[in-house]
């Protein structure tokens, strides 16, 4: 049997290829709830066949871009879009600074969102802090009220620097009306401003206007398949330095100087627009918040493998952006998605002879990588056209004291790509129906049961025996990854 040792030797071994973990923008999902165009009623048809076979992701952006809709019909919404997405929910922590995965409906989350928005003033208010709750909260509110107090030093002349044009905005931004600002007056201005570039499009245009002029002025933009050719470019501008060079040194770092990437990203994705790089269209009906939630957008869909969106603006900053973060998701258009639905939504076993049949050709046919031998164990990469159980993508062969292990794993693109519950039953339920209840008698995913019993320390696990074989589906201690093992029954009794 192959140690655990031996095991984290292989681990780096990882393919990148694409999964069918599906990610659609809020706009997608409505045009196919109403599904008036015909390339929408064409991949209404098409997931019909396949959504079985896919798994969908929504995120706390889709939340967002329902939280300005007053009428009841988001809540139709929230059930079509259900209707794909089950429970598998996207969001940041900003206490541990991750993105995870949750089991969470549209609706519960919005119910536990309703009262949120990008406004600052929201968040201000949200701090409620109470100097009679506690010693700690007196002693924020006094350091608080200390800072506000604090003078604002403004360069009095900065007016008279400023061109004539960007007056205005200026003194939007900053109390230039008073003689003796504090820190306090600062931000009740820029707190005001905030809001006015969220709620109205006129002062960001404005603003954006200003910072195009002063450092783009049109010369650098993105190409039809999303250039990345502006990154160096930008360095013969103004900013005398690289776009994301750019960003990083104007994101907040901790103390080891790592930039949260989360707000990198996003603020990569706006500062394109703010640049001038690849401007979107901003207007009443397309505001400032709806800029906002396509970043939002853009950085959810990276945890998936297919990004899906009808907008050209944000199919080509996200390509971009993917291309400069080393992101592994497909952005694809309605139409991109229609040619392929058909090859990555389809059964990939239709019983147990199939299984092994196609497992037998791609191990005497595929091509094998990354090939190494360690203390007589050989260990090999095996590069497949087709997933195995809607899942798997690679192929890795373990050859030690004369004995064959077969692992079938998904490559690793993010820190997310393991499978999360959903994923995990859908696997094992597709293992029962081809190979039938296991040795223990085992048979289909009992979500609640199983769920609750993980959530405890058991492993969800599955292990037959089919003729001189043992498989089994479960998270594998030495890999430290949810797979498929395959070995040969004499293996199992050796090593026992």
């Amino acid at each position: 049997m192959i140690t655990c040792e031996a095991i984290f030797v292989l681990c780096s071994l990882v393919i990148y290829f694409k999964m069918p973990r599906i990610y659609f923008d809020t706009n997608v999902f409505s045009k196919l709830k109403n599904a008036t165009e015909e390339k929408f009623i064409q991949l209404n048809k098409l997931l019909a066949e396949s959504k079985k076979n896919l798994t969908f992701y929504f995120s706390h952006a889709h939340i967002m871009d329902k939280l300005k809709d007053q009428t009841v019909n988001k809540f139709a919404d929230f059930d079509f879009m259900e209707s794909f997405t089950t429970d598998n929910y996207l969001s940041y922590d900003p206490i541990s600074k991750r993105t995870h995965q949750y089991l969470a409906t549209p609706l519960m989350v919005y119910n536990d969102n309703k009262d949120g928005g990008y406004s600052l003033n929201n968040f201000f208010n949200k701090l409620n802090l109470n100097p009679d709750r506690d010693g700690s909260s007196m002693a924020v509110k006094s350091l608080m009220d200390s800072y506000m107090a604090q003078p604002a030093h403004i360069d009095p002349d900065i007016l008279k620097k400023s061109t004539t044009e960007n007056a205005p905005m200026l003194s939007k931004i900053l109390p230039l009306e008073l003689d003796s600002p504090s820190m306090g007056d600062m931000i009740d201005k820029q707190l005001i401003f905030y809001d006015d570039i969220i709620m109205g499009s006129e002062s960001y245009k404005d603003l954006r206007k200003i910072v195009d002029e002063a450092f783009n002025d049109g010369k650098f933009i993105l190409g039809p398949e999303g250039d990345t050719a502006f990154n160096e470019a930008l360095k013969d501008s103004p900013l005398e330095k690289p776009f994301l060079k750019f960003v990083f040194d104007n994101v907040t770092k901790d103390k080891e100087g790592k930039a949260e990437y989360y707000n990198y990203y996003q603020i990569s994705y706006y500062s394109l627009d703010l640049l001038g790089i690849k401007k979107d269209t901003i207007n009443r009906k397309n505001g400032v918040t709806n800029l906002l939630n396509d970043g939002l957008h853009s950085y959810y869909a990276q945890y998936c493998d297919y990004f899906v969106t009808d907008d050209s603006a944000v199919r080509l900053k996200s390509k971009a952006l993917y291309k400069l973060f080393d992101i592994k998701t497909n952005v694809l258009s309605v139409e991109d998605c229609i040619s392929i639905l058909g090859q990555i939504g389809k059964d990939t076993e239709v019983n147990m002879f199939v299984f092994f049949e196609k497992l037998s050709k791609n191990v005497r046919d595929g091509i094998r990588d990354q090939e190494t031998t360690v203390d007589g164990r050989t260990s090999s990469v095996i590069w497949v056209a087709e997933i195995y159980f809607s899942f798997f993508n690679c192929i890795m062969v373990v050859q030690e004291e004369g004995f064959t292990h077969y692992f079938l794993r998904k490559s690793i693109t993010s820190e997310l790509s393991a499978p999360n519950y959903r994923e995990q039953g859908s696997i094992i339920d597709r293992a029962v129906s081809i190979f039938g209840p296991d040795i223990f008698d085992k048979s289909y995913f009992d979500f609640t049961k199983e769920v609750e019993a993980a959530e405890k320390g058991e492993d969800i696990k599955r292990v037959w025996r089919i003729g001189s074989y043992i498989i089994s589906v479960n998270r594998h201690e030495g890999l430290q990854e949810f797979c498929i093992v395959i070995s040969p029954l004499n293996s199992i009794v050796h090593n026992s």
